[in-house]
């Protein structure tokens, strides 16, 4: 008897390629209704039946317009996201965290780049209601809160306003540094790269201050404001201000200040304590082990998430985290002699 081999043969190829779910349907010979249903996930579909229509869909590279079906329900399941850039590592780790939190509640992200303008994410709203978006995240935004036909949740805004929106509490995140130092020891620091220019850099210095004040620190005289040093440049600040830490606008500028210590013969911390932000994934890596401040962006972008599902608007305030670790300890107790160093 001759042995009978089975094979799976693939779906028949159509000589007009499949545009509708309908003309989908009319090849499969089964319902409009089956094949809609089969496509979107629903159940009550025979699982063999379900498979054979995703594979034929497959074969044919048809996939059902999210937009189209959008448009007759009123609202997709896409998420509008505006940011200003994509530079910067911290804002895409926000929008990593950001993406992960939307998926487990079955949003597609959509991105829209901004050149940083009110008037750019105005346009970008505009065109996320129009695609029947479900909502609306704008990350560092500086248009103001504006009503519109879906919600939209704004993160770390630039402009001050009501309506739904969630903040890293930097300025409490900087006085738990000020009181981290002053446990030490510590009563001389400088901030590095932190400038009033901006309200993110506001909030950080008034919260240094804050933090100071509340250990019992005059903070005009307890706190100086060093720019970034050059590499291959003496830093005069340093040399000037008798200071024992150094508190850094990010951990990459605070890695750099590792590593300008180092040149420097200085020890890290039994001679100068430095604190970073962002906790990065290089701050525990470095040697010494950095202690920085963690935003922790996953809170942020999952509170961003609910905010954005919830009926009525309001305001949430993400508190960061002081991660202790190698490069802080006591203050010295004797002063660092500065004159021949050099950066």
């Amino acid at each position: 008897m001759p042995t009978r081999v089975g094979i799976n043969m693939p779906p028949r190829q159509m000589k007009n390629p499949v545009r509708s779910t309908g003309q989908l349907a009319q090849a499969l010979g089964l319902s409009r209704w089956t094949v809609s249903r089969a496509l979107n996930g629903h159940k009550g579909i025979r699982p063999a039946t379900a498979e054979r229509i995703r594979r034929a869909a497959r074969s044919h590279g048809f996939a059902p317009s999210m937009l189209a079906r959008g448009l007759r329900a009123g609202r997709t399941d896409l998420l509008g996201v505006c940011v200003p850039d994509l530079v910067d590592y911290f804002l895409t780790d926000k929008i990593m965290h950001l993406q992960k939190a939307a998926a487990a509640r079955g949003l597609d992200v959509l991105l829209q780049i901004s050149d940083g303008t009110a008037e750019s994410e105005r346009e970008a709203l505009e065109r996320f209601t129009s695609m029947r978006c479900r909502g609306v995240i704008l990350i560092a935004p500086r248009m103001p809160p504006s009503p519109g036909s879906i919600p939209s949740v704004r993160i770390d805004a630039l402009s001050r306003g009501a309506g739904r929106t969630v903040d890293t509490d930097r300025a409490s995140a900087l006085a738990a540094v000020a009181t981290h130092l002053h446990a030490l020891g510590h009563r001389r620091i400088a901030t590095v790269a932190i400038t009033p220019d901006n309200l993110y850099g506001t909030q950080r210095l008034e919260g240094l201050e804050r933090g100071a004040r509340s250990a019992g620190w005059n903070p005009a005289r307890a706190i100086a404001h060093f720019p970034t040093p050059r590499d291959g440049e003496p830093w005069e600040p340093f040399q000037r201000h008798p200071v024992t830490a150094l508190v850094a606008l990010n951990d990459r500028i605070a890695l750099r200040l590792l590593r300008w210590a180092g040149h420097q013969g200085l020890r890290i911390p039994q001679d100068l304590s430095i604190v970073g932000y962002d906790n990065d994934g290089l701050s525990a890596l470095s040697s010494p082990s950095l202690t920085t401040v963690d935003p922790r962006p996953d809170l942020l972008m999952e509170q961003a998430i609910e905010l954005l599902l919830q009926p009525k608007p309001a305001r949430i305030r993400i508190q960061p985290e002081l991660v202790v670790r190698e490069s802080t300890g006591p203050a010295p107790k004797s002063k660092i002699q500065r004159t021949n160093h050099h950066s």
